[in-house]
């Protein structure tokens, strides 16, 4: 069922028509009880929509980039005891509400599709540490005070996200955090990024201030009143 729309069920189950046992499915992992645990399916031309609401209770990975996907994403739907989800390089549309994702997770990735709408950011599992939302559609401020304490990576770039920023409160564990290409705005205090930040892009925005130098940062500013000294 979680395949039903998909138009080239042959890159995955043999014959469309006769498929074959799942076992013997492509890029498939199971477990010591022979429960489906893991879906591998990227770069098989997929085209046509996927059903998550039919994946298995016991699947925990699914990565599924570079297709040509179509539809949208309920992450309501998605098995509560799942942790990753790679979706990107494919045709999704509509938007996605992350505040519904099972606390579980530690990663999703969603970037270089058609998504759009807005992101909240306040309310996102513990447990993530990396999150690509990247070369989409969204739009709207964003809030960046309440990120899960175990985030490390998040990648915001080439979006149409606007408003004003507030850096001063990120995760203590961040590392990578790309803004840039978007319609952020206004003067902005840098003075708090975490020590173990390593990569931050602000360019090519409409922000200003002053980001003083970290032992392992690099910070990229081209296109923007940010001084960096």
């Amino acid at each position: 069922l979680f395949i039903d729309g998909i138009t080239s069920k042959s890159e995955i189950c043999g014959d469309s028509l006769e498929p074959n046992e799942l076992k013997f499915w492509k890029r498939l992992e199971f477990n010591e009880s022979e429960f489906l645990t893991q879906i591998h399916w990227s770069n098989r031309r997929l085209t046509g929509s996927l059903a998550f609401e039919w994946l298995p209770s016991t699947v925990t990975h699914v990565y599924l980039y570079n297709n040509s996907v179509t539809g949208s994403v309920n992450l309501r739907d998605l098995p509560d005891g799942m942790r990753m989800l790679v979706l990107s390089s494919n045709q999704l549309t509509g938007e996605i509400d992350l505040a519904s994702l099972p606390s579980t997770f530690e990663q999703i990735t969603v970037s270089q599709n058609k998504l759009c709408g807005t992101l909240d950011l306040d309310h996102l599992p513990d447990r993530l540490q990396k999150l690509y939302l990247y070369r989409n559609m969204f739009v709207g401020t964003i809030s960046l005070t309440n990120l899960p304490q175990s985030m490390k990576i998040l990648h915001l770039h080439e979006n149409r996200l606007s408003g004003i920023i507030d850096v001063t409160r990120l995760p203590p564990m961040m590392q990578k955090l790309l803004l840039n290409h978007n319609q952020f705005e206004g003067m902005t205090d840098f003075s708090q990024l975490p020590e173990s930040m390593e990569e931050f892009d602000v360019s090519h925005t409409n922000l200003e201030g002053t980001i003083r130098h970290l032992p392992k940062l690099v910070v990229r500013a081209n296109g923007t009143q940010v001084q960096c000294v």
